[in-house]
């Protein structure tokens, strides 16, 4: 192997001694012995109980000599390669005389593996380091890390360690790993989150993005925000988040940012946020609070043929449905109004088993090809989620259905929520937030008026907190709905 000449400079090979002594019996050591060690320095020269060592090559930077290192950084393992309390731990290194030597330190009779050996100037910087064997400088040495050694009780076992200068070298030179650091330069911008309606300061949630950069930070309930991100980039899209709130996204110029930069007589940029809108366009709204009344003041009220009130998902007692494959919940009339072009239906419900049902259907109890829903039926030997708004044939995947699966059934609540546009053509279906099949074919209902609204009929499990609009929710409006 070809070797690197480097004629200005000149490596200081300095060999360490390590003398072991035996010392006073502990009671936690197995065998009863503990043994010192030392690494003895004596200016350009180095000893071992008195005996000479090599000599160190003269060196023309003031910075690396060797009475420039105030400690040494030592890691000693067991032989098996676990860990001893010394590991990158510091030794002073004293002086006398102009002797230098190491404070003491102590290990239990066995064999052992010294790892890491540094010395370390004033400043924090290595100015002489043990090679590791594999590296480029380790050519250098006879002895490279790690180098295995024996504690004997009442013996003095003298090992050599070789440093060399680290001038003009890298951390990889001596087979070491190097952290690169990069200077990021960052600017800090103030931010008040604040309710249009009320106007009351809010906490929320701004995510900051620009091509692959990302930020995200909680914001407090106060007028001056600090947010601290990475300067230069071209521009910024600040998106900021509240529970049951519109999200608010604006892209920003770096110079239009920085006008709330932190700075004297600069004021926070003010973002109000407007409460989702889960009132306008709501048809009907069954909360069932120990009825089945409907809540959204359009007295769309339910008749109870069959149903248990029973405590809902939060623990609430009499405030849902438990309903066992018998009439349920029926609204008269309810074809009069239901939504013949946009409609979105949401509901909680469990299902503790699959089933042939259709807990929410309009039409009569044998006719369900006008709207019905079905989160647990037991169809093609699968559980499937259907969903069926206006004319559908028999069977098959005909116009105004669309279905899901297989369907884990496991009787927990779960949020529902199903979308259906005739003037969009598009019919959508979510399950806890998340959208689980959507298809861009769909027809109106046919011949609704007259109708009624059965709930929880042919059904068995619970049923709560069910909404229909006569639009489409968007997805924050859904995520309110579902975090509600």
């Amino acid at each position: 192997m070809k070797k690197k000449t480097i004629l200005f400079l000149l490596l200081a090979v300095f060999c360490f001694g390590i003398f072991l002594l035996s010392c006073k019996k502990e009671k936690s050591d197995s065998n009863g012995t503990n043994a010192q060690i030392s690494f003895s320095i004596n200016g350009s020269k180095l000893s071992i109980d008195g005996s000479k060592l090599k000599s160190a090559l003269a060196l023309d930077s003031e910075s690396y000599k060797i009475e420039n290192a105030k400690k040494i950084v030592i890691t000693i393992e067991n032989i098996d390669g676990s860990p001893t309390k010394y590991t990158s731990s510091d030794l002073s290194i004293l002086q006398m005389n102009g002797s230098f030597y190491s404070q003491k330190i102590a290990l239990k009779v066995g064999s052992y593996k010294l790892t890491e050996f540094d010395l370390v100037d004033a400043n924090g910087n290595t100015i002489f380091a043990a090679p590791l064997t594999g590296s480029l400088q380790a050519q250098n040495v006879s002895n490279p890390l790690p180098i295995i050694f024996e504690v004997t009780k009442n013996t003095v076992t003298p090992i050599d360690v070789e440093v060399l200068s680290t001038e003009n070298l890298t951390p990889e030179d001596f087979g070491l790993i190097r952290f690169p650091f990069t200077s990021i330069n960052t600017f800090s911008f103030l931010i008040a989150v604040a309710d249009q309606q009320q106007d009351i300061l809010l906490s929320a949630t701004i995510v900051i993005t620009s091509g692959s950069y990302n930020y995200t930070q909680e914001l407090d309930k106060i007028a001056n925000n600090i947010v601290t991100i990475k300067d230069g980039l071209t521009n910024y899209m600040v998106v900021v988040q509240k529970q049951g709130y519109k999200s608010y996204t604006y892209t920003f110029t770096l110079d239009s940012l920085k006008t709330y930069e932190v700075k004297a007589g600069n004021l926070p940029l003010v973002v109000e946020l407007t409460k989702n809108d889960l009132v306008t366009d709501l048809v009907a709204y069954y909360p069932f609070n120990a009825n089945a009344n409907d809540e959204s003041g359009n007295g769309n009220n339910g008749i109870v043929n069959n149903g248990t009130l029973v405590p809902d998902r939060k623990g609430n007692i009499n405030s849902a449905y438990y309903f066992d494959f018998d009439l349920g919940i029926s609204v008269p009339g309810f074809g009069d109004v239901v939504p013949t072009d946009e409609i979105t239906i949401s509901l909680w419900a469990t299902a503790p088993e699959s089933n042939t049902n259709f807990p929410i259907f309009l039409g009569s109890i044998y006719d369900q090809s006008r709207l019905s829903i079905s989160i647990n039926y037991f169809h093609d030997g699968q559980n499937t989620i259907f969903w069926d708004y206006g004319y559908r044939q028999e069977s098959g995947d005909a116009p105004g259905r669309l279905y899901y699966r297989p369907a884990p059934v496991d009787g927990n609540w779960h949020h529902y929520v199903f979308i259906s546009s005739t003037s969009e053509h598009t019919m959508k279906m979510f399950k806890d937030n998340v959208l689980l099949c959507e298809k861009t074919e769909s027809l109106s209902l046919v011949n609704p008026a007259g109708k009624i609204l059965y709930i929880g009929t042919r059904f068995k499990g619970n049923l709560d907190d069910i909404r229909i609009y006569k639009r489409i929710l968007n997805a924050e409006e859904i995520a309110a709905l579902y975090n509600e």
